[in-house]
């Protein structure tokens, strides 16, 4: 009989294989129950998997900005002032690619100023616009939103408990007979009228 891991020719009748020992299939048997459990009350694969999608937030739907409303925030306003950063140094660049006179130093500074205004005004919108998603996806009160006018307030944000999180599981069942505590002896010694 041949080892269909292995290759090795094992002799005929043989329940295992000579060389990698695994069992072959006609003589496999299949696991038992864990303690307690009977086969009628094993999970479904399929009951498996649907808890596991929903842990992992893929039968819900739900993709990774929405699972970590936290982090969204925060990323949120990297992004938005990344973005304003870059487009900062294009203008700077801008005004002195192809000039043969360089602008003055007060229309200069004057023109920077009105650029990292709307970049700060933008990423304001930005971070109340996201913060106001994630706090309803948190179901909190938009009155969270003022924490900004707080000078680094916005941390709270990282601290701030999700509501609309999973329940957590049952506590999983106890059995009523415990090994170790099944003896004949304990009923009399300790039973209904005790000594």
């Amino acid at each position: 009989m041949k080892c269909p891991s292995c290759g090795y020719e094992n002799s005929e009748g043989a329940r295992y294989c000579g060389l990698c020992q695994k069992p072959f299939a006609s003589f496999a048997r299949e696991p038992s129950a864990p303690y307690g459990l009977t086969p009628a009350l094993k999970p479904k694969k399929e009951a498996v998997q649907a808890a596991q999608k929903v842990l992992v937030g893929g039968a819900t739907g739900e993709n990774w900005f929405q699972r970590h409303l936290n982090w969204t925030w925060v990323f949120a306003q990297w992004a938005v002032g990344l973005v304003g950063f870059f487009i900062t140094i294009i203008f700077v660049s801008g005004l002195f690619v192809g000039r043969t006179t360089f602008p003055s130093e007060e229309s200069f500074f004057a023109s920077l100023s009105v650029i990292q205004i709307i970049v700060l005004v933008l990423q304001l919108i930005a971070v109340f616009g996201v913060g106001a998603w994630v706090l309803k996806r948190k179901d909190r009160s938009l009155g969270w939103l003022l924490i900004f006018l707080v000078p680094f307030g916005a941390i709270v944000f990282l601290f701030l408990e999700n509501r609309s999180e999973l329940p957590a599981l049952p506590a999983p069942h106890r059995s009523s007979i415990q090994p170790g505590l099944a003896s004949p002896g304990l009923g009399a010694q300790y039973g209904k009228y005790g000594p």
